[in-house]
């Protein structure tokens, strides 16, 4: 059988396992990336707040960052469905209680860290889970069809959103996502089957030594570090988008307008690992892919700031944001291997969430003494580039699949 009717025959034996998590994704965290932005500037004209009170709401990602292993290691030990199932009411009674909120700034901070915990068990070290067991030739693409549903999701409704939050308020907005987000959620958990079991190492024993046999290797490391440099600036793709963009001399309605190309980006960027890792090698697509934002950055930071210029740096940041999680999940599952996937990936996320409470702090600093993002875009440009350049030395890593 040539390799492309294999990769055809293991996707549609997969499709239930591949639907479902396309669902599950539309509806998880990841989804709450793109949409919260839109939320911020209605939310400071009402309250008052200060774009520095907002910058800082990226520390509570200390909290998201235990969270994250936690999630992962329940994956591993009590399956995908169960774990989930935390996320998928805990992510709607949030966007709830966002939208009774009275404007004190605490409030905000303290259900925001709520969403990074509940949500960390929608993530991809839980629903990844099923690709990273069930998929071997097309787990590159599996994980990249995955992982597109919340950025198509996005694409497809941020302009309905945007027009519920401009006639109805943004109140009506939370309680229109909290719906969507349940319904999706419950449905996905209601058609996915459980991890197989026909890959060596799935659904081992979960004690104390998986957190050593990771902490102890080295390509685990180098993943590690060349995600969290690249992700150094991820505030600006989640709450500071908006407020990003406006500071390009660009109309709150032009802002609006180009938000979709991020997510176009992001649903291109997904794509586009995920079909890149069936021909080039690991170490090469993810170095690329990943260091588009340094591009996208420093165009932001340029004194450029032309529509389509804006418009072009916006896509590369998507591109590059939309195959981080599916270059993050393979990278692991590849080099670190499957038995203690939802563990490995989940210590990533706590990484690079946990960085998030650094950057967020950076973001306050250069609010506070510059009036400006431009010096912290600066420097995650910068980080951006350093990172993906550390992809490369995985090619000193053998497949773990090849080495047990």
């Amino acid at each position: 059988m040539s390799k492309i009717m294999q990769e055809i025959h293991e996707l549609y034996g997969g499709r239930r396992a591949l639907l479902s998590t396309m669902i599950a994704a539309g509806a998880s965290i990841q989804f709450s990336y793109y949409i919260l932005t839109l939320f911020i500037p209605p939310l400071i004209d009402e309250f008052g707040w200060a774009k520095s009170q907002v910058a800082v709401t990226g520390a509570m990602g200390a909290f998201g960052a235990i969270a994250f292993v936690i999630a992962g290691r329940f994956a591993d030990r009590f399956g995908t469905r169960r774990t989930a199932l935390i996320g998928v009411i805990g992510l709607p009674i949030c966007y709830l209680l966002l939208s009774i909120m009275d404007g004190e700034i605490n409030s905000f901070y303290i259900i925001y860290a709520l969403i990074l915990v509940l949500g960390s068990t929608t993530s991809i070290s839980v629903y990844g889970r099923i690709i990273a067991t069930r998929f071997e030739e097309t787990r590159g693409l599996a994980f990249a069809l995955m992982l597109s549903s919340a950025p198509f999701l996005a694409l497809a409704t941020v302009s309905l959103l945007e027009l519920v939050i401009a006639t109805e308020g943004w109140r009506a907005g939370f309680r229109t996502l909290a719906v969507a987000v349940l319904l999706l959620g419950l449905l996905a958990l209601r058609i996915m089957p459980q991890e197989s079991t026909s890959i060596r190492g799935v659904n081992s024993p979960i004690d104390g030594r998986a957190f050593g046999f990771i902490l102890r290797s080295k390509s685990f490391w180098v993943i590690a570090t060349a995600m969290l440099l690249c992700n150094l600036g991820s505030a600006l793709n989640t709450l500071q988008l908006k407020p990003m963009l406006l500071e390009q001399d660009l109309s709150s309605s032009q802002a609006a307008t180009i938000m979709p190309a991020f997510a176009s980006g992001v649903l291109g960027g997904r794509l586009l690992s995920g079909f890149a890792f069936r021909s080039f090698s690991t170490p090469i697509v993810s170095a690329a892919m990943m260091g588009l934002p340094s591009i996208g950055l420093a165009l932001m930071a340029s004194p450029f700031d032309q529509y389509v210029v804006v418009y072009l740096a916006t896509m590369l940041i998507g591109v590059s944001q939309g195959a981080e999680a599916d270059i993050g999940a393979f990278t692991v599952a590849r080099y670190v291997g499957t038995e203690y996937f939802g563990t490995g990936t989940g210590l990533i996320t706590s990484f690079v969430i946990g960085i998030s409470s650094f950057e967020a702090i950076c973001a306050g600093f250069s609010y506070h003494f510059y009036d400006s993002l431009t010096p912290f875009i600066i420097a995650t440009s910068i980080a951006s580039f350093t990172g993906a350049f550390i992809f490369l030395l995985l090619f000193n890593f053998r497949d773990a699949s090849c080495s047990k």
